[in-house]
């Protein structure tokens, strides 16, 4: 069995408790801590980053004088970047006996499309934002051959290494190769739910998420068997029983989508790679 590694989210949380009869003491001190103001801090181990390589954010806080719990003064606080409408909560808690708060001060997010993020926290209180931290820049570029990686670097492996993603509804994953001399990345994509009809959505995000990279691809398949030529031409390597269905041809790397047929099961997709003529 291929033995398999993700590297997914990077994260450090604590579980805090804040007594519920300190806090509810003859409702004096909710009253006190409605003007209360804890500030919240983002950082980033870096402000730039290639697509694929993990970014590492910090959350801290300024509690001030006499601050009370943090619970007392957030219900929530939620992750955001200017990319997606999705959000991560970095701070929540529960009422029962006693006041659980579970925070996350550290975790990691891989940007999987180059360009520059806006990203910051927000604090909730009753279903309303009531603090929004300082922005922080993101610029994410593009530099490699393909991806994660380039060619030269490339090794054979029998491990998968998924990619901290924790926004868009779904993560990217991939493994490397060498066949005969020929290195090759294979990608793909799942969502985040398992649901019926996922290896479509599959076969969706990984055609948009190629496309808007390199535009439409040179060879779309009209038929099961009618790029079968064209993929034995291209590619030095032919996975068996793998149906050839878009094939883009850039200066870096030729990318083949393919799918492969499972009986009594969903078929599976993915993005087959290798270098291109001027590597």
């Amino acid at each position: 069995m291929k033995k398999i590694f993700y590297c997914f989210l990077l994260l450090t949380f604590f579980v805090l408790s804040c007594s519920k009869e300190e806090a509810d003491m003859d409702g004096s001190q909710n009253k006190e801590t409605e003007n209360k103001e804890i500030k919240i801090i983002l950082e980033a181990e870096t402000s730039s980053q290639n697509i694929f390589a993990p970014i590492v954010f910090y959350q801290s806080f300024d509690f001030g004088k006499d601050a009370p719990c943090l619970s007392e003064v957030y219900d929530s606080i939620v992750w955001k970047s200017s990319h997606s409408p999705n959000s991560f909560k970095v701070f929540s808690h529960s009422n029962y006996a006693r006041y659980v708060e579970t925070t996350f001060f550290k975790w990691a997010h891989v940007y999987y499309s180059p360009g520059t993020y806006k990203t910051y926290l927000l604090g909730y209180k009753n279903n309303e934002i009531i603090y929004s931290s300082d922005t922080i820049s993101i610029d994410i570029t593009n530099k490699k051959d393909f991806l994660a990686f380039n060619w030269k670097d490339v090794t054979d492996s029998d491990f998968t290494t998924g990619y901290a993603n924790n926004l868009d509804g779904y993560y990217l994953s991939t493994q490397t190769h060498i066949h005969q001399g020929v290195p090759s990345v294979m990608l793909y994509a799942k969502s985040e739910k398992y649901e019926k009809g996922g290896s479509m959505k599959s076969k969706q995000i990984l055609y948009n998420y190629i496309n808007s990279f390199f535009s439409l691809p040179n060879y779309t398949a009209t038929s099961d068997e009618s790029l079968r030529k064209e993929f034995s031409t291209i590619f030095s390597f032919q996975e068996e029983n793998a149906i050839p269905l878009n094939i883009w041809l850039t200066p870096k790397a030729k990318i083949v989508l393919l799918r492969k047929d499972f009986k009594g099961l969903e078929s599976e997709y993915k993005i087959y790679a290798e270098p291109g003529d001027l590597i």
